[in-house]
């Protein structure tokens, strides 16, 4: 079935040299250096400051259960190697293939990690950032480096990650406020006392 969806896919928005360089260029937009450059321009503006500390949490997170946990626990081949008409996209794009073990789309996850938090921030940045997600999730197949069922399971762990990090980090922030304004009014019951 994966097979058939990425045939679909390469047919319909690739299978030539234009498009194949298309993909890369998009999908270098889904790479940890182009995401850590997003989160610097954001945290230059005082409007996007917050929203970038959170995207890069998220990001950073995301990346390491993605690439360092669950690629290691759930193993499967790289889903083209088998496939020449459909590595030749790789070929076309001068895109190296990649070797080793596949599970998520590294690059889906993160995008729409980070999407999905700048999202939470704001709508008008966010539908642009989900927008160009699944761009990136899109160039991945279309260069035939990740199966269709990759790219989703990407996409699925971004949203889950950034749904967690997002109200993880707010309860966190709760919490500490709670605790510092206790700590201011025990201080002034106690310099009253005095």
């Amino acid at each position: 079935m994966d097979i058939q969806i990425s045939w679909w896919i390469v047919n319909t928005f690739g299978n030539s040299q234009a498009m194949a360089t298309i993909a890369k260029i998009i999908t270098f937009g889904g790479s940890k250096w182009f995401l850590m450059g997003l989160v610097a321009v954001l945290l230059i503006f005082k409007k996007t400051r917050k929203m970038a500390i959170y995207a890069a949490a998220v990001a950073l997170l995301t990346f390491v259960l993605n690439d360092f946990v669950i690629k290691n626990i759930v193993k499967r081949d790289r889903p083209f190697v088998a496939d020449e008409g459909l590595k030749q996209m790789c070929e076309l794009a001068k895109y190296k293939f990649p070797t080793g073990y596949s599970m998520t789309s590294g690059h889906a996850a993160v995008t729409m990690a980070v999407a999905v938090m700048i999202m939470m921030h704001s709508w008008k940045l966010g539908i642009p950032a989900m927008i160009y997600s699944f761009l990136v999730g899109l160039s991945r197949i279309v260069l035939c480096v990740h199966f269709f069922t990759d790219v989703l399971a990407g996409f699925v762990l971004g949203t889950i990650m950034a749904i967690i990090i997002y109200f993880a980090i707010n309860l966190i922030l709760k919490l500490w406020k709670k605790r510092r304004s206790k700590n201011e009014n025990n201080s002034v019951s106690v310099s009253e006392q005095a």
